[in-house]
C-alpha cells in the first residue's frame, strides 16, 4: 500500500485510521498472547536452570475447570505443598514456569499433573520441587518448558506481531506521505529510481512466507510430538515444505531488491505521447550486471489490461514493443542501457479506463530467460482522439472464431505449445496435451480430503460398528473426493488421427470418454479463446482451444484443450491438418485394423476406488 504525495486528505486520513486500527489491535495481540508469555516461558526456564531440587510433600491438589458462555473447557492445576530448606519450612503453591497459573486446553499437562499429585497425596509419597537457593520461598514442581503450549503461542507472537508491524509501516508511510527518498536521486539528469517495484514484491513475499510459516510450522510442530497417523504428519510436511519454498523466493527477491537498490530510468520526453517516439535510459549499478557489462539486455514497453473491479486485481499483456540492447560500460563499473521506442498511435493514456480494465503502461527489463526482472510505471499520455474501436477488448474475444488456414511445410513451429506432445503408432498419429490444471485441482483436493480422514481415524471410526463406519457420512465425503482426486491426478487428453477421421479422448483411471469425427472435419478448423490465466509475472496468458466441424454450419465440437496463444492453437490446429495429410489414402480399415468408435464408460479404476475405500474403513483403528 503506499499514498502519493498528492492524495487526498480524505484518503489519507482514511488509510491512517484503517493502519492505526490494524497496528493497535494485532500489535496488541501478538505482544500481550504471543510475544509477552513466550519471553516470560524462557525467561523463567532461564532463571530455574540452577534452582536445587528437595522432596516435598502434597498437602492438597485439585483440577479447576471452568467453562465459558461458547461451551470452551480450560483447566488449571492447583496444589499446595510443603517442603524443607534447612531448618525452615516453606510451603508453594506454583506447579510450572507460569507462575500465575494460567487456565488453558492445550494438551493434557494440567490432567496429567493432577493425577500424579492425587496420587503422592493419596499414599503419602513425596514429589520433587525446585527451589531458588538465593530465594528458598520460591519454588516449584515442573522447570520444563511447555513446549505445545509454546508452539500454540507462535502464531500471535509471529503472525499478529507482523501484521501489526506492516499495519505500523503503513501509518508512518501516511503520516509523512510519499518518501523524498522515493524521488530522482538525480533531479537534473532526469533519473528516477526503478526498484521500488522488488522493493514491494519481496515486502509482499516476506509477510506472506512469515504469515504462513508463523501458522503452519507451529501447527506442524504441535501435530507431530502427538499421536496422529502418519498420513496426517506426511500431509502436513507439505505445507512445511511450502513454507520453505516461501522463505527461499522472498529471500532471492531481496538479492534482487539489493542489486536495483540505485538502477534508475530516465525517459525523454518525460511524458511519452502516443505515436510520438521515445527514448529510454536504464542506469545499471555494478551489482546488477550479472555476467558482466557485456552482456545484451532486453527493455519492453508493455501495455498491460488490468481487471480491478472485483475483490483482487488480475492482469494481462495485450501489447509489448521489446529492443534489444547493449550495455554501454561506464568508469564506475555500472552501465546505461538506451532504448529508442514508438508509443502506438491509439494508445490511452495509462490509468484510463478502456473496456471495464484499467490501462497500465510499463518499462520492464527482462531476464535471460523471458521473465521480467524490473518494472516501472510509465505515465504515457494518450492521442486527444478516442477511437470507438478498442482492439484489446475482452470480451469481444470471447466469442470471436479464427478459422485455420490449410497446413504448409514447418507451419506454426515457431509457436508450437509447451503442453503438447506427439504420439504415433502403427494405427494413428496424435497429440497428447499435459493436464497441468487438473493435477493441481488434485492436489487441493488434497486438504479436505486429509482433515476427513484425520477426523474419521480419530473422531469416528473408534466409535462405530463396522456397517455403521459404511453408513457414516464422513466416509462418502471422502470416497467422493477420492475418485475426483484419482480422476483428476490421472486424466489425459488425447487428439488422434487416424484411418477414419479424428477421435478425441478423456480419459482417466476412473472414467473413459471418446468421440469421433470425419475426415471432413480437418477441413473447418478453428480457434476460440478458451480461458485466461495469470502467470508468474503477473500478466495474463490467453488460452486458446481448437473447434472442429463436419460441414460449413455444423455445430463445432472442441478437440483440444486450451493451449498457451493463439498462435499455439494454430500450430496445433495445422499439425492436425498434416497429419491427415500423411495418412490420407496410404491405409484402408479393413480386416486385422480396429475401427474407432465413439463411447463414454467406466475404466479399472474404480475397482481401485472400491479396495481403497475397503481398506479404509476395515483398517480404522482396530478394526
Amino acid at each position: 500500500m503506499r499514498t502519493p504525495a498528492n492524495a487526498s486528505w480524505a484518503v489519507r486520513i482514511g488509510t491512517l485510521l484503517f493502519s492505526a486500527l490494524f497496528a493497535l489491535g494485532f500489535g496488541a495481540g501478538g505482544f500481550f498472547v504471543g510475544l509477552k508469555p513466550v519471553y516470560q516461558t524462557f525467561a523463567a526456564a532461564w532463571e530455574v536452570r540452577s534452582w536445587q531440587s528437595v522432596s516435598a510433600q502434597v498437602l492438597e491438589t485439585q483440577l479447576d475447570s471452568h467453562r465459558d458462555s461458547e461451551g470452551t473447557e480450560t483447566y488449571a492445576v492447583r496444589v499446595r505443598y510443603r517442603y524443607q530448606v534447612g531448618l525452615q519450612t516453606f510451603e508453594s503453591q506454583r506447579v510450572g514456569l507460569d507462575a500465575d497459573g494460567h487456565r488453558d486446553n492445550v494438551g493434557d499437562w494440567h490432567a496429567q499433573w493432577h493425577r500424579r499429585l492425587q496420587a503422592a497425596l493419596s499414599s503419602g509419597q513425596s514429589v520433587t520441587a525446585w527451589v531458588n537457593p538465593q530465594q528458598p520461598a520460591q519454588a516449584l514442581l515442573d522447570p520444563h518448558i511447555r513446549w505445545p503450549m509454546l508452539v500454540f503461542r507462535l502464531p500471535f507472537a509471529l503472525v499478529f506481531t507482523g501484521v501489526g508491524v506492516a499495519a505500523g509501516w503503513v501509518f508512518l508511510r501516511a503520516l509523512r506521505g510519499q518518501s523524498a527518498q522515493a524521488a530522482a536521486p538525480d533531479a537534473a539528469a532526469g533519473l528516477q529510481r526503478m526498484g521500488r517495484s522488488a522493493r514491494q514484491s519481496a515486502g509482499m513475499l516476506w509477510f506472506f512466507a512469515l504469515f504462513w510459516c508463523g501458522l503452519s510450522f507451529p501447527i506442524a510442530g504441535l501435530l507431530w510430538t502427538q499421536d496422529v497417523p502418519w498420513v496426517a504428519k506426511a500431509f502436513l510436511l507439505l505445507f512445511v515444505l511450502v513454507g520453505m519454498g516461501l522463505l527461499t523466493w522472498a529471500a532471492r527477491q531481496t538479492r534482487l531488491a539489493w542489486r536495483h537498490a540505485d538502477t534508475a530510468v530516465a525517459l525523454r520526453p518525460s511524458t511519452p505521447r502516443a505515436g510520438e517516439p521515445l527514448e529510454v535510459s536504464l542506469h545499471l549499478p555494478a551489482r546488477a550486471l550479472r555476467g558482466g557489462a557485456q552482456q545484451p539486455r532486453v527493455l519492453r514497453l508493455a501495455q498491460y489490461r488490468v481487471a480491478d473491479s472485483g475483490s483482487g486485481e488480475s492482469s494481462r499483456l495485450v501489447e509489448h514493443l521489446e529492443q534489444q540492447v547493449q550495455p554501454l560500460p561506464l568508469p564506475d563499473g555500472s552501465a546505461r542501457l538506451v532504448a529508442r521506442f514508438t508509443v502506438p498511435d491509439d494508445a490511452p493514456t495509462h490509468g484510463a479506463r478502456r473496456s471495464g480494465e484499467r490501462v497500465d503502461w510499463r518499462l520492464e527489463l527482462m531476464r535471460e530467460s523471458g521473465g521480467v526482472e524490473l518494472s516501472q510505471d510509465v505515465a504515457v499520455q494518450g492521442s486527444s482522439t478516442l477511437s470507438a474501436n478498442d482492439r484489446f477488448a475482452l470480451r469481444s474475444d470471447w466469442n470471436r472464431e479464427r478459422p485455420v488456414s490449410m497446413a504448409g511445410e514447418g507451419a506454426g513451429l515457431s509457436d508450437w505449445p509447451a503442453q503438447a506432445g506427439t504420439v504415433e503408432t502403427a494405427d494413428y498419429r496424435g497429440l497428447e496435451f499435459s493436464q497441468t490444471g487438473s493435477r493441481w485441482v488434485a492436489a487441493l483436493l488434497l486438504l479436505p480430503f486429509a482433515v476427513l480422514l484425520f477426523l474419521w481415524a480419530q473422531e469416528w471410526a473408534p466409535r462405530l460398528a463396522l456397517p455403521q463406519r459404511w453408513t457414516a457420512w464422513p466416509l462418502w465425503g471422502m470416497g467422493v473426493l477420492l475418485a475426483l482426486i484419482l480422476h483428476r491426478a490421472t486424466r489425459r487428453w488425447r487428439v488422434l488421427v487416424h484411418d477414419q477421421g479424428l477421435a478425441v479422448q478423456r480419459v482417466s483411471w476412473l472414467w473413459s470418454q471418446q468421440y469421433c469425427l470425419a475426415p471432413s472435419a480437418l477441413e473447418h478448423l478453428s480457434t476460440k479463446l478458451n480461458y485466461s490465466a495469470s502467470t508468474g509475472g503477473g500478466a495474463m496468458q490467453e488460452y486458446h482451444a481448437v473447434l472442429a466441424r463436419e460441414a460449413d454450419g455444423a455445430k463445432a465440437r472442441r478437440i483440444t484443450p486450451g493451449v498457451a496463444g493463439e498462435g499455439g492453437a494454430q500450430a496445433v490446429a495445422q499439425w492436425l491438418q498434416g497429419a491427415w495429410h500423411d495418412r490420407a489414402g496410404r491405409f484402408t480399415p479393413g480386416q486385422g485394423r480396429s475401427l474407432q468408435s465413439g463411447h463414454s464408460r467406466p475404466r479399472w479404476g474404480w475397482l481401485l476406488w472400491a479396495a481403497l475405500m475397503a481398506t479404509l474403513v476395515l483398517g480404522a483403528r482396530g478394526a
